[in-house]
């Protein structure tokens, strides 16, 4: 696997990351209300 490849991996993972805490950011202001 190329350094490339690996950065590309990681970026895919930090989005998923991020789309998964502004979810639950989503739910728990719901909450909050």
């Amino acid at each position: 696997m190329t350094s490339e490849q690996m950065l590309t991996e990681i970026r895919e993972a930090n989005l998923t990351y991020l789309m998964l805490s502004q979810s639950l950011i989503r739910q728990d202001k719901a909450q909050a209300l």
